[in-house]
C-alpha cells in the first residue's frame, strides 16, 4: 500500500469528505428500501389483500392492499403477478392481450405506490416444493418444502401446443 501523499489520492480523501454527511444524512432518514435480515418479515408476494388474482389489477386495489398491510403493522413492497399470461410465454395468439393486461397492471402499480412487481415468465419450474402461507393481514408468505422435491422425475419438455 502507498501511503505517499499524492494529488490523486488528496482528491480521493476530499471527495468522501465531502460526500459522506449528506450520503449519511439521506439514509439516516430513508425509508426504503429494507434489507432483508433476521428481523425483518417475510416477504409478501401476492395472496389476500384484495387484489384480484386476474389482469390487469386496479390502482384501487392496490392501494387497498398497500393499506391493510400498513394497518397490520407491514410495508407492502412486492407483489407477485400470478401465472395468468400462458399464451405470452409459449408464444400462442392471445399473447398480445396478455401483455397489454401486464402493462395496465405495472401502471395501476405505479399509481398506487407498489414499487416492485415480480413476474415468472418460466416456461416450467420445479413448482411442487412451494406453497404459500397466510400471515398477518391474509397476505401470502411464500413457503418451500425441500422434501416434496427431493428425488422427482425430471419433468418432460413443455409442448408449444398445450397450456
Amino acid at each position: 500500500m502507498n501511503n505517499r501523499l499524492t494529488r490523486r489520492n488528496l482528491m480521493q480523501v476530499a471527495g468522501v469528505t465531502a460526500f459522506a454527511p449528506p450520503l449519511a444524512a439521506a439514509a439516516a432518514t430513508s425509508e426504503g428500501p429494507i434489507f432483508e435480515g433476521p428481523n425483518t418479515p417475510k416477504i409478501c408476494l401476492g395472496g389476500g389483500g384484495g387484489v384480484p388474482a386476474g389482469l390487469p389489477w386496479q390502482e384501487g386495489s392496490i392501494r387497498a392492499a398497500i393499506e391493510l398491510a400498513k394497518a397490520n403493522g407491514l410495508v407492502l413492497y412486492n407483489m407477485m403477478l400470478e401465472n395468468s399470461f400462458p399464451n405470452t410465454i409459449y408464444g400462442r395468439p392471445g399473447r398480445d392481450e396478455e401483455i397489454e393486461k401486464i402493462r395496465q397492471t405495472i401502471r395501476a402499480a405505479g399509481k398506487a405506490g407498489l414499487p416492485v412487481i415480480e413476474y415468472n415468465f418460466y416456461a416450467h419450474r420445479a413448482m411442487e416444493g412451494y406453497f404459500e402461507e397466510t400471515g398477518r393481514a391474509g397476505l401470502g408468505h411464500t413457503g418451500f418444502d425441500y422434501e416434496k422435491m427431493k428425488g422427482l422425475p425430471r419433468r418432460p419438455q413443455p409442448r408449444r401446443d398445450v397450456a
